[in-house]
């Protein structure tokens, strides 16, 4: 994963916050400066994409289908239903309870669980 989350902590010093992005980017990664919370950059973007799979799969379409075209019309790596096989329900629905308790009405759900 080209990609590195630098967690700025209400403590993180500028000077430590420069080392990390420094060293990131000498590692030939991509690293970016987020604050401390929940989900930090990388899965605050995926909840909405896997939301959005779910919302189709309530309304009928198949997980083939759905992951198909996030893979073939959207250029991701894999399809939500994929990654969330491979994450673990169990570790998506623990995130998704996380996300709902720090973002209340922000955060959709599309599950039998939304009450």
């Amino acid at each position: 994963m080209p990609l590195v989350e630098v967690i700025r902590g209400e403590r993180t010093s500028d000077l430590t916050v420069v080392t990390i992005f420094e060293l990131a980017k000498k590692m030939g990664k991509m690293p970016v400066v987020v604050k401390d919370g929940p989900g930090f950059l990388v899965n605050r973007l995926l909840l909405p994409y896997m939301a959005e799979a779910a919302f189709l799969l309530q309304e009928g379409m198949a997980i083939e289908v759905v992951d198909k075209a996030y893979v073939s019309e959207f250029g991701m790596p894999m399809g939500p239903f994929e990654l969330m096989d491979a994450v673990g329900l169990d570790v998506c629905v623990k995130v998704l309870k996380i996300f709902k308790k720090a973002y209340g009405a922000r955060i959709e759900l599309a599950l039998p669980w939304k009450n």
